[in-house]
């Protein structure tokens, strides 16, 4: 019976109604018990630092998908498609947190430093392996990075003038999901991409791909507001920060170099 939903629901190319679901579920599942069982626990101050700390490896997420099941094919099978992919990211993050916890304690370097270092040193060598495949479509880094720049420079003006709407963090977060709506609308509208998540899809199909840019500051400057605003718990809205940063950064990152790889 198992194998027969997983056969109907899981193992078709693109994403279900069910998968999208199941996998939203597990989803959070996941960030209550990372949360409640592994960072309280270990004690480490959820602040800011700690959300620019996870960057390498909410990058790494992103680069490492573009080379697995399904795009560069570099890597395949159950730990380079989603979900195993968030798995291994995650396998690999928690022991970085820890160990780089325990060299702060040892030589007195902060833990942020030495996350950089865990998570920014397999990033480089994913870099290295998609320019092994070669970059079919190079134009696409000129269009996707040139249009979330058009887009987020001017919304830095709220940083400035009105903070209490858009901070600093929140504008860097918020900007990564400019990237990846930047990377969906040029990947869709000029590289023949085809969007494989359910509502994005149905919602190009009915506006057009050009809608992914203003849909995401549309929805993720409320939602990263209104975190701000009614999560009291400053360590969990913290988390919940991040967890918005990878759902963004890292989708934008993957989308960017499998339409640049032309894979």
């Amino acid at each position: 019976m198992l194998g027969e939903i997983h056969g109907t629901y899981f193992a078709q190319p693109g994403y279900t109604t069910v998968q999208t679901v199941v996998y939203a579920l597990l989803l959070v599942l996941a960030i209550y018990l990372i949360y409640r069982f592994f960072l309280k626990k270990i004690g480490t101050k959820i602040d800011e630092r700690f959300i620019l700390a996870m960057v390498p490896f909410v990058l790494l997420g992103g680069v490492l998908r573009s080379l697995g099941h399904g795009d560069a094919e570099i890597f395949t099978g159950f730990w380079f498609n989603t979900p195993g992919i968030h798995i291994l990211i995650a396998a690999y993050t928690i022991p970085a947190i820890l160990i780089s916890e325990y060299l702060q304690k040892k030589y007195d370097i902060s833990y942020a430093k030495w996350m950089w270092i865990f998570g920014s040193l397999p990033v480089v060598i994913c870099l290295y392996l998609t320019t092994t495949v070669g970059f079919t479509n190079p134009e696409v880094f000129v269009y996707v990075l040139g249009t979330t720049a058009a887009v987020a420079a001017p919304l830095y003006l709220f940083v400035h003038f009105l903070p209490g709407y858009l901070s600093r963090i929140n504008y860097a977060i918020l900007s990564g999901h400019i990237l990846d709506g930047s990377s969906t609308f040029i990947a869709v509208s000029m590289f023949g991409y085809v969007e494989k998540h359910v509502l994005p899809g149905f919602l190009i199909d009915a506006t057009g791909p050009w809608a992914m840019v203003p849909l995401k500051i549309a929805v993720i400057w409320p939602v990263l507001y209104l975190l701000d605003d009614t999560v009291e718990d400053i360590e969990l809205r913290n988390w919940l920060k991040v967890v918005v940063l990878a759902l963004g950064l890292a989708l934008g990152v993957r989308n960017m170099l499998t339409a640049a790889m032309g894979v």
